[in-house]
């Protein structure tokens, strides 16, 4: 429902670009992929032994790595936009709200990694159907807002902000049920160990690796067609595949 809805609103070039910002976010999520692997094999494993002391230094050990890593992700491509730019082809009556949408997008992106250490405990005590319904009310509310919003003429815009405010909904439930169910969560920096690092660097790590030959092969195409073919041809393959 959507893609025709923006095509017919906000055209193809403008679509393109908003495909586009999220080859970028493939990308850039690279830096911390691993990670969600690590939460959810590691905690369910502690949690099915009864060792919440070493689950909690999990969780605190990989929020002290994800939290710094991901804002100095933001802040390079913050100050490196002049680089950046050219490399994504905005079009000039473009220029101004896609730097907006993509700034937006990355940094809810890169916020909702380190976050999400929540949804992934979730997921690894088996509260698997908890943010299933969180994913799907989180998910229905962007779509009324991508309807309201570009409709009222924010174009990229409105979508980013449709997708942060999706990301906050989401975040913030899972966040609010881990604390309810898990009663044995506590987070704290004097919690961060060694032990956790290696499971975060090591198992994490080989999960990149991989995750990142397949977002390569995924996203080879709209890299070749953006870059000789322009945004609306990266737009018109992605309405191909749907």
């Amino acid at each position: 429902l959507v893609v025709p809805f923006l095509l017919a609103h906000i055209g193809l070039e403008a679509y393109g670009i908003w495909t586009t910002i999220f080859i970028l976010v493939m990308y850039v999520g690279l830096t911390t992929l691993g990670i969600s692997n690590v939460y959810i094999k590691y905690v369910a494993e502690f949690h099915a032994r009864g060792e919440y002391l070493k689950a909690n230094a999990l969780i605190s050990t990989g929020l002290a790595v994800t939290i710094p890593l991901c804002a100095a992700v933001f802040a390079a491509i913050w100050l490196g936009w002049n680089w950046l730019a050219p490399w994504l082809h905005l079009p000039p009556a473009h220029a101004t709200d896609g730097k907006e949408a993509v700034l937006i997008v990355l940094g809810v992106f890169l916020s909702s990694i380190a976050l999400n250490a929540f949804g992934d405990m979730l997921t690894g005590t088996q509260q698997i159907a908890a943010t299933q319904v969180f994913s799907t009310i989180s998910i229905l509310v962007e779509f009324v807002l991508i309807v309201w919003l570009v409709s009222a003429g924010r174009g990229i815009a409105g979508l980013a902000e449709a997708y942060l405010a999706r990301t906050i909904i989401n975040d913030g439930l899972t966040f609010w049920w881990a604390h309810k169910k898990l009663k044995w969560l506590h987070l704290s920096p004097r919690l961060v160990s060694r032990e956790s690092l290696h499971y975060v660097i090591h198992f994490g790590g080989l999960v990149q690796f991989q995750s990142m030959l397949s977002i390569f092969l995924a996203s080879v195409e709209r890299v070749a067609a953006l870059t000789f073919m322009g945004v609306e041809s990266a737009g018109l393959m992605d309405v191909a595949k749907k």
